[in-house]
């Protein structure tokens, strides 16, 4: 196995399968539940993504070199592919994993616009402010990983408003 080859299964292969393994098995406990609700399920969302981006935004991470590059660099890889690999997981175990009484809404709920423009966005992003390289957008690491909070806080926001706003209306 070639040095790139091996890299990248250590590095990005083996964490997304063990991540979006996490997925399937979220999605197989969602779909047992009864009484499942979207906006609850969204508001869970939103609130994780506004976790993480609390951290990254935290000033104990900034002002700290060590923290910060370690914020930059694995922490950002495994925080970015969280977002992407726990939806992968739940779309797999949607189609492929056994049923329950609410399959159709756990179905609904991943193919939903917020989860979509999460996943699609959080794949262009890491692409452009975590992965090291030459092709990064902004080179400063912490201006960087203020870019990383912002946008985790940002799109945990707008989730838990689209879940506000079912809530009322649905």
């Amino acid at each position: 196995m070639s040095k790139f080859a091996r890299d990248f299964w250590i590095r990005i292969g083996l964490p997304f399968l063990g991540i979006a393994a996490i997925g399937y098995w979220l999605a197989q406990k969602l779909t047992a539940i009864n009484s499942l609700q979207t906006f609850k399920v969204l508001n869970i969302v939103g609130l994780s993504f506004d976790a993480a981006g609390i951290l990254f935004l935290s000033h104990f991470v900034l002002r700290n070199p060590r923290l910060l590059k370690f914020a930059i660099g694995p922490v950002a890889e495994y925080t970015s592919a969280f977002f992407v690999a726990i939806p992968v997981g739940v779309m797999v175990s949607v189609h492929f994993g056994p049923g329950g009484p609410s399959h159709d809404l756990v179905q609904n709920i991943i193919y939903s616009t917020p989860v979509m423009f999460v996943m699609v966005a959080s794949t262009m992003f890491f692409g452009r402010f975590v992965l090291s390289g030459d092709d990064l957008l902004i080179k400063d690491s912490e201006e960087r990983v203020n870019y990383l909070g912002a946008f985790f806080l940002v799109a945990g926001i707008v989730t838990q408003l689209v879940a506000a706003v079912q809530d009322l209306y649905l």
